[in-house]
C-alpha cells in the first residue's frame, strides 16, 4: 500500500480502540448495569469503514441522558465528514 492510500483508507483497528473507549467512558456512569457490542465488530468482520454498534443498559430514561451526557463529555464529537473524494463501500 502507498503512502496516500494509507492516509485516505481508515485502519481496521480503529473501530476497536474507539469501541474499547466508548466501553470504559460508559462504564464510569453508575446507572449504567451492562454495555454490549454486537454487528460486524463483534463477529469479527470489521474494517477501517465499519460502524460501532453498542447496547447500553440502565434502568430508566433519565439514566439512560445520563449516560449519554457522560459519552458526549469523555468523548466529544470532534470533526463529521468525508475524509476524501473517494467513493465509501456501501451495501456491505
Amino acid at each position: 500500500m502507498e503512502i496516500a492510500d494509507e492516509l485516505v483508507y481508515p485502519y481496521a483497528s480503529t473501530p476497536t480502540r474507539i469501541a474499547l473507549d466508548v466501553a470504559d467512558a460508559l462504564a464510569r456512569c453508575p446507572a449504567v448495569s451492562r454495555v454490549t457490542l454486537f454487528g460486524s465488530l463483534a463477529a469479527g468482520t470489521h474494517d477501517g469503514w465499519s460502524d460501532i454498534d453498542v447496547m447500553c443498559v440502565t434502568p430508566g430514561r433519565a439514566e439512560a441522558w445520563e449516560a449519554v451526557e457522560l459519552l458526549r463529555t469523555a468523548m466529544p464529537l470532534r470533526w463529521y465528514g468525508p475524509f476524501s473524494d473517494l467513493p465509501q463501500p456501501s451495501g456491505r
